[in-house]
């Protein structure tokens, strides 16, 4: 009875797996969004070069169900993964996706 409840893993609703995002003018803008996590006080993006997150780019933080990206991503696969978290609990990850990045232009 006085055990903590676990998060559950968050409902992504964007981007869907595979998109394709271009830079614009230095940055790979791309919009995130998900359902609420009950209990959950912020959720984690994580980004890397490969599926199994050796190769880690960057880790963001959002304490909304939405986040937009503005940092440069390399032109290539680039795949990510989030989780709802609260204070030292997380949520397991979510499946792994992964963004098409292209060069602006191309």
């Amino acid at each position: 009875m006085g055990r903590a409840s676990s998060l559950a893993v968050p409902s992504v609703n964007s981007p869907s797996d595979g998109a394709t995002v271009v830079e614009f003018a230095g940055i790979t803008p791309v919009a995130f969004a998900w359902e609420t996590v009950k209990n959950a006080t912020s959720y984690e993006i994580d980004f890397a070069t490969d599926r199994g997150f050796t190769k880690s780019l960057n880790r963001e933080v959002s304490k909304d169900t939405q986040f937009v990206l503005k940092k440069k991503l390399p032109n290539s696969k680039v795949y990510w993964r989030m989780r709802a978290k609260k204070s030292n609990t997380s949520s397991p990850w979510t499946e792994t996706r992964a963004l098409d990045v292209q060069a602006e232009g191309t």
